[in-house]
């Protein structure tokens, strides 16, 4: 009867230490597409510190831009973007002026190694990165 408790406390420990282990840059590299919105957003996230974000609208116009980001570590991890154009908050609010500004989001990071990039809580909008074999939540 120990023994069973042992290994479950033992398994319960190992998969909390897993999911406090820090988070690098190589972690947050890759693409990511916004969950909801008219158009596609997408942005790619490079190892050399700088991104694409490609929005393409229902018409079908392309947008694109590029910039820098950086993995903040801080209450489990932001990344900042330089010069970031909100297309989502513009297609949502048309009357927002399009304005590239430095644009902080939070870092989600699922247990099956997912990640997402919080862009908006009260909105629930995130842009999930794409994996080729699991979604990793």
């Amino acid at each position: 009867m120990r023994a069973p408790r042992a290994l479950a406390l033992l398994l319960l420990v190992a998969s909390a230490l897993a999911g406090c282990r820090r988070v690098g840059d190589g972690d947050v590299v890759g693409r990511y597409v916004l969950n909801a919105g008219q158009g596609r957003d997408v942005l790619d996230l490079r190892p050399d510190g700088t991104y694409l974000h490609r929005f393409t609208t229902r018409a079908g116009a392309v947008v694109v831009d590029s910039a820098r980001w950086e993995l903040v570590r801080a209450r489990g991890g932001w990344i900042r973007f330089a010069e970031f154009t909100d297309y989502y908050g513009h297609e949502i609010f048309p009357r927002q002026a399009l304005v590239r500004r430095s644009w902080t989001m939070e870092l989600e990071m699922g247990w099956g190694g997912g990640v997402r990039l919080l862009a908006d809580r009260e909105a629930e909008l995130r842009y999930v990165r794409q994996e080729s074999a699991s979604t990793g939540w």
